[in-house]
Protein backbone atom coordinates (compact mmCIF):
# COMPACT_ATOMS: atom_id res chain seq x y z
CA UNK A 1 0.00 0.00 0.00
CA UNK A 2 2.74 2.21 0.38
CA UNK A 3 3.58 3.09 -3.19
CA UNK A 4 -0.40 4.76 -3.44
CA UNK A 5 0.57 7.04 -0.41
CA UNK A 6 3.88 7.65 -2.60
CA UNK A 7 1.59 8.49 -5.71
CA UNK A 8 -0.34 10.31 -3.70
CA UNK A 9 2.42 12.38 -2.11
CA UNK A 10 4.00 13.26 -5.73
CA UNK A 11 0.73 14.48 -7.49
CA UNK A 12 0.15 16.76 -4.59
CA UNK A 13 4.01 17.91 -4.26
CA UNK A 14 4.62 17.16 -1.51
CA UNK A 15 8.75 17.82 -0.62
CA UNK A 16 10.57 14.21 -1.08
CA UNK A 17 12.30 12.90 1.88
CA UNK A 18 9.98 14.99 4.82
CA UNK A 19 9.29 12.56 7.39
CA UNK A 20 5.98 12.70 8.84
CA UNK A 21 4.68 10.06 11.42
CA UNK A 22 0.96 9.82 10.99
CA UNK A 23 -2.05 9.32 8.91
CA UNK A 24 -3.55 12.68 10.56
CA UNK A 25 -0.05 14.50 9.60
CA UNK A 26 -0.43 12.50 5.92
CA UNK A 27 -3.40 14.02 5.13
CA UNK A 28 -3.21 17.66 6.84
CA UNK A 29 -0.09 17.92 4.14
CA UNK A 30 -1.99 17.47 1.14
CA UNK A 31 -5.34 18.96 2.67
CA UNK A 32 -6.07 21.66 -0.20
CA UNK A 33 -3.49 20.14 -2.90
CA UNK A 34 -4.32 20.89 -6.10
CA UNK A 35 -4.50 17.09 -8.08
CA UNK A 36 -6.04 15.04 -11.10
CA UNK A 37 -7.31 12.12 -10.60
CA UNK A 38 -8.28 9.64 -13.23
CA UNK A 39 -11.61 7.75 -12.03
CA UNK A 40 -12.59 4.40 -12.88
CA UNK A 41 -15.85 2.50 -13.05
CA UNK A 42 -16.96 -0.70 -12.34
CA UNK A 43 -19.81 -2.86 -12.23
CA UNK A 44 -20.41 -5.29 -9.19
CA UNK A 45 -23.38 -6.95 -8.35
CA UNK A 46 -25.26 -5.01 -10.93
CA UNK A 47 -24.22 -1.66 -9.75
CA UNK A 48 -21.33 0.93 -11.14
CA UNK A 49 -19.05 1.69 -8.69
CA UNK A 50 -17.07 4.58 -9.01
CA UNK A 51 -12.42 4.77 -7.31
CA UNK A 52 -9.94 7.01 -8.06
CA UNK A 53 -7.55 4.85 -10.75
CA UNK A 54 -4.55 6.75 -10.20
CA UNK A 55 -2.83 10.27 -8.71
CA UNK A 56 -1.58 12.90 -10.88
CA UNK A 57 -0.14 16.17 -10.88
CA UNK A 58 -2.12 19.23 -11.48
CA UNK A 59 -1.52 20.76 -15.41
CA UNK A 60 -2.57 24.29 -13.63
CA UNK A 61 -0.51 24.58 -10.79
CA UNK A 62 -1.23 26.58 -7.29
CA UNK A 63 -2.60 25.85 -4.55
CA UNK A 64 -6.34 26.24 -2.69
CA UNK A 65 -4.88 27.69 0.56
CA UNK A 66 -6.70 26.97 3.65
CA UNK A 67 -10.31 26.22 2.58
CA UNK A 68 -11.75 29.53 3.83
CA UNK A 69 -12.76 30.87 0.55
CA UNK A 70 -9.80 33.25 0.06
CA UNK A 71 -8.66 32.40 -2.76
CA UNK A 72 -9.20 31.85 -6.48
CA UNK A 73 -8.91 29.52 -9.23
CA UNK A 74 -8.36 30.90 -12.80
CA UNK A 75 -10.09 28.45 -15.68
CA UNK A 76 -10.96 29.56 -19.08
CA UNK A 77 -13.17 27.98 -21.29
CA UNK A 78 -10.89 26.25 -23.34
CA UNK A 79 -9.85 24.52 -20.09
CA UNK A 80 -12.89 22.57 -19.59
CA UNK A 81 -14.58 19.54 -20.80
CA UNK A 82 -17.66 20.65 -21.88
Amino acid sequence: MMWKFNQVAKAAQLPEGEDIETLADFAAAILYKPVRIKNKHRVYNGETQDSVNAWKETKFGGDFGSGDGGGSIDIGDDDLPF
